[in-house]
């Protein structure tokens, strides 16, 4: 973890890491950042049967490509945000 932890949580006041890019937990039960970013990537990514089924999100995506058609809000994640996951 990126804090002392005790338990769960991070001690109060306690030092914190400089780099939380390089963890996966900040504490006993909070991903970092970097964490999240894995966790996207291979949902809308992978092709493993053990992270996605039946479909990732993109394959989702390309269904509909114009999200209106599905009955997404216009804040529904668009597929440039998708694309920015794989440029990483």
């Amino acid at each position: 973890p990126c804090c002392a932890v005790p338990v769960r949580k991070c001690r109060k006041n306690g030092s914190i890491c400089e780099d939380r890019k390089a963890y996966l937990f900040f504490d006993g039960g909070h991903p970092t950042n970097a964490a999240n970013l894995i966790l996207a990537r291979r949902m809308c990514l992978s092709d493993s049967r053990s992270d996605v089924y039946p479909f990732n999100v993109k394959h989702l995506a390309d269904l509909y490509p114009d999200s209106s058609d599905a009955g997404l809000s216009s804040e529904a994640p668009k597929m440039d945000m998708i694309e920015e996951l794989s440029a990483e």
